[in-house]
């Protein structure tokens, strides 16, 4: 008994399917071979029969053959136009750019504008909870830690603020008496340097004279060199104290105590030194060229002379009478730079306080937290048992994480 015949294609061996008959590789589309399909070879002895080509259509010489698709071009006797219906030439003589006719002009393309950004969707994690140290406690206890550190820094700071105080205070009343102790010798330096003045130009006309004219300018040069000597040296240098203190302009930490301390102390050594002396310093410079003018003038008069070194000493006596005032201009220059070094001392202090005080928060704070280790190190056996869950507690922490 033969089964009936079935429809539809011989049962072949597919190339795409498997054993059980079902599609390796998915739906794939139509007419794409699958990867990696590789047609079967055609049997031994046998090839595929020739490809059948359409019949060649043949055409007459007078008619080309068709181009493209669809039916041939319609030929038109020579000299004529094609009639297309609704078609009117246009009148002889035609040009676009007769008058009157404006050709379209394109529209100018758009400036290219980028498409707005989307709002990021990103969302971070959740950042790790920080270890509770021991993890045997519930009980954060940190807080103490951080009263009693900063009850620390608190002392520290009035400490460093009490080591102050007195220079503070007294820097206060040498600012209140140099300005006005300068205001003073500075109106009865003027009075007297006048006089100089006038003393020493004569003088200086009358040595000049005795002293050879080749001479003169050799006496001169020498004499410029040694004091640009003199304005090279260290002590002659100090620009007095900056606008900013010399530290305002900066960020301070802890690591940077010594530096700022040393700064503040520069600052407090010229107040202490050059500005709260300056009236007392200013009489003496004062009395030092009165009694080179006075000098020089006996010299003058006393035999033998030598010429050369009276001129020097002139020189030199005029060029302490320029500068007798130096560095301050007048009286409110004078002032200005006081008051900066006193508030420059002031400011100094209290920024050294507060890092003092952070400094000493810093170092409490990491003192408990190497005693609290210390502790962990030498109890480990204990707060590892202290720290084991058990199970009920485990449970229980479960069941929570997953509502």
């Amino acid at each position: 008994m033969t089964s009936p015949p079935t429809s539809g294609p011989p049962a072949t061996s597919d190339p795409h399917s498997g054993d059980s008959g079902s599609a390796r590789y998915g739906n794939q589309p139509r007419g794409v071979p699958a990867p990696g399909y590789r047609p079967p070879d055609p049997p031994q002895g046998e090839y595929p029969p020739p490809t059948q080509q359409p019949p060649e259509e043949k055409y007459p010489p007078s008619q080309p053959p068709p181009s493209g698709y669809g039916p041939a071009e319609p030929q038109y006797p020579e000299g004529q136009d094609p009639k297309t219906p609704g078609y009117e030439p246009k009148a002889p003589g035609y040009q676009p750019e007769a008058p009157g006719y404006e050709p379209t002009t394109p529209p100018e393309p758009e400036p290219y504008k980028p498409a707005p950004e989307k709002p990021s969707t990103y969302q971070p994690t959740d950042p790790k909870p920080p270890r509770r140290c021991p993890p045997s406690m519930s009980c954060d206890t940190s807080g103490i830690d951080k009263l009693k550190c900063e009850n620390e820094a608190v002392k520290a700071e009035a400490a460093e603020r009490a080591a102050s105080a007195t220079p503070i205070e007294n820097r206060h009343k040498a600012f209140e008496t140099a300005r006005t102790a300068y205001r003073t010798e500075r109106t009865a330096a003027k009075t007297v340097a006048d006089a100089l003045k006038e003393r020493l130009k004569g003088l200086l006309k009358t040595i000049e004279c005795e002293v050879r004219s080749d001479r003169r300018p050799a006496v001169q040069s020498a004499f410029d060199e040694v004091l640009a000597c003199i304005k090279e040296c260290s002590e002659t240098t100090d620009d007095g104290i900056p606008q900013d203190c010399g530290f305002t302009g900066e960020q301070w930490t802890t690591d940077r105590i010594a530096g700022l301390r040393a700064r503040v102390e520069k600052v407090e050594k010229h107040f202490d030194e050059k500005l709260a002396t300056e009236p007392q310093a200013l009489k003496e410079r004062v009395a030092g060229v009165t009694k080179l003018v006075d000098d020089l003038a006996k010299a003058k008069d006393t035999e033998p002379q030598d010429w050369e070194r009276l001129y020097v000493q002139a020189l030199e006596a005029d060029w302490r009478l320029k500068g007798v005032y130096r560095p301050f201009d007048d009286a409110n220059t004078y002032q200005d730079d006081l008051c900066r070094g006193l508030t420059c001392s002031l400011e100094g202090r209290g920024l050294l306080a507060k890092l003092v005080a952070d400094k000493k928060f810093e170092d409490c704070q990491a003192e408990a937290r190497r005693t609290r280790c210390e502790d962990l190190r030498k109890n480990l056996v204990g707060e590892t048992i202290a720290a084991v869950k058990q199970p009920s507690s485990v449970a229980e922490e479960t069941d929570a994480g997953r509502s």
